[in-house]
């Protein structure tokens, strides 16, 4: 209760609105300044059911004074142009009441990967049970909450059976129910597929007997309606009520729906085809799995590619729960991985191979080695993560497998290069595998793809390669066309320590130029901010006091 607030100004609206049977204006409450006490609710009594008059809704009690205190939450922040310390500022202030145990505990969470180096650290203060941090900083940035005062709840007044005050009455269920059914065996799409929309937010809201009872009628007057939406609607809806009851029962007017599903996976509409196989992919009941696995196994020649992605996974998910109802699926999948063109159906066979029958995954791979640059970047980094798992289950083969990682830095995706260099580090220490690293690392940081967020996390892996390969990484590492071409204050300040920190004879020359290339440029941009600020000035003050010179390059 002590973070929720919506509720009172809606139940004192509320009987207002129900005694005077008009909505509430802006006469209705008295304006927030008026000197008047305000009316806060403490408590409410949940247990007596409301009635449909004014008097059933509880009351806002106790009333209290506004200007003795009360709840409240401020937020604010100064930018760095405003503060002395050139630096951002920012405070926050929850005005949480004291209790015990404290809703608020101090937090400090640490991100690894998979090779346990520390990628993100994140402090500051969270909720108990929430493993993230409400109110806190990072590296980089900061941030606070406060109270918004959103209209984040409904209140609603419920009639109730005199002899059963703890449930709605039948009456109101059956009237719901003729009218649910009524739309739904209307003529039209648009009722149908507001019923089925009714239905689903009925099932959620906790009325789940008027949902599933609907199952027939619309089965009956709705599956077989050719409209892209209403069968979306109507694959939404199956999820929602579950294939099985209560006991894990299979409910049998699904079987019915097997004859729809088949018709859909033959469809040479590939959106209706496709969203069929993704709701099959999802289902493990294998009473409806084993009446339409030969359909599914045969779209997996579709001419539509967005199909036949749908149906390699549905394949996957059907082999994965019940391998004995499709016991061929791998050869299956590699068969038609050895002729797909396309990328995204490349990656979900080679997905499914790598999960199921790794063997084939390695057998493909090995045919390919040498195209692996020609794939398309999902399968280039299925690729990567693939090699990874072979090398560590079988290191004697390893140098094969690097010679993959190899090829596949010259890929023109950051996401590959930076996989690649992350997984040439993790597998080996030759210094040509160390240089290919970094040389992945440098071209990510140089890319303009790159934002902001991935290039911190690049230089972030680049001082942790520092700490074991400095002398590696002082010959083939160049970071001044970095830190000349990035605007962000962040890149350039880490850019130029790491620099300065693997800086050698061969490169002081470079680093040199480039500072004092630096340095000329923020003396004109000074000038040039200096000439704008007196050029704005009133004529008498300029002329009564000239300009101060320009800094200068000591002080820049």
């Amino acid at each position: 209760w002590i973070m929720v607030y919506g509720f009172h100004g809606k139940l004192i609206r509320g009987r207002t609105d129900l005694g005077t049977g008009a909505r509430h204006g802006p006469g209705s409450f008295p304006p927030r300044s008026a000197p008047r006490p305000l009316p806060v609710l403490h408590a409410v009594e949940l247990n007596s059911p409301a009635g449909g008059s004014r008097d059933d809704i509880p009351s806002a009690n106790p009333v209290v004074d506004a200007a003795a205190g009360g709840h409240g939450s401020n937020a604010w922040a100064v930018a760095g142009s405003a503060s002395e310390g050139k630096t951002p500022i920012i405070a926050n202030d929850i005005h949480l009441a004291m209790s015990t145990p404290n809703m608020m505990y101090e937090n400090h969470l640490v991100i690894v990967d998979d090779d346990g180096a520390e990628v993100r650290s994140v402090t500051g203060i969270s909720s108990p049970g929430f493993p993230y941090i409400n109110i806190g900083h990072n590296e980089t940035i900061s941030w606070g909450i406060t109270l918004a005062y959103n209209d984040a709840q409904d209140i609603f007044v419920e009639r109730f059976d005199k002899a059963t005050p703890s449930f709605i009455p039948l009456s109101m269920a059956q009237e719901e129910s003729a009218d649910i059914q009524a739309l739904i065996e209307s003529k039209s799409v648009e009722p149908k597929i507001a019923a089925v929309k009714m239905l689903i937010n009925l099932y959620r809201n906790g009325d789940k007997a008027t949902s599933v009872n609907m199952l027939m009628p619309l089965i009956r007057h709705c599956a077989m309606v050719e409209d892209n939406q209403l069968k979306r609607l109507l694959l939404e809806y199956y999820s929602t009520i579950g294939m099985s009851d209560a006991d894990g029962k299979l409910r049998d007017q699904f079987i019915l729906v097997c004859n729809t599903f088949t018709q859909d996976l033959q469809s040479h509409n590939e959106y209706v085809a496709g969203i069929t196989l993704r709701f099959l992919s999802r289902i493990t009941e294998k009473e409806i799995l084993q009446q339409v696995v030969a359909p599914v196994v045969d779209s997996l020649k579709n001419t539509h590619a967005y199909a036949r992605r749908q149906a390699i996974m549905c394949v996957y998910s059907i082999y994965k729960e019940h391998s004995d109802l499709v016991p061929d699926a791998p050869d299956l999948i590699y068969a038609l991985l050895a002729e797909e063109h396309d990328g995204l159906c490349q990656r979900n066979a080679l997905l499914m191979l790598f999960q199921c029958a790794q063997e084939k995954a390695l057998q493909f791979l090995t045919a390919n080695a040498e195209i692996v640059q020609s794939f398309s970047h999902p399968v280039q980094l299925l690729i990567v993560e693939l090699v990874r798992t072979q090398c560590r289950s079988r290191p004697s083969e390893k140098s094969q497998w690097l010679k993959v990682i190899l090829k596949l830095i010259s890929s023109s995706s950051n996401s590959v290069k930076y996989s690649c260099a992350k997984a040439l580090l993790s597998l080996s220490s030759q210094p040509s595998a160390i240089r290919a690293a970094a040389q992945c690392y440098s071209e990510v940081l140089q890319s303009s793809d790159s934002d902001n967020n991935i290039k911190l996390v690049v230089l972030d892996r680049l001082l942790e390669m520092k700490r074991q390969y400095s002398r590696l990484l002082e010959k083939s590492l160049n970071l001044l066309p970095i830190f000349s071409g990035s605007s962000s204050f962040e890149i350039r300040k880490r850019t130029l320590t790491l620099a300065l920190e693997l800086l050698n004879s061969s490169t002081v020359t470079d680093m040199l130029y480039t500072l004092r290339k630096e340095t000329t440029r923020l003396l004109e941009k000074a000038r040039a901010l200096q000439l704008q600020t007196a050029a704005s000035r009133p004529t008498t003050a300029v002329a009564s006091a000239p300009p101060s010179s320009a800094p200068s390059a000591d002080e820049v």
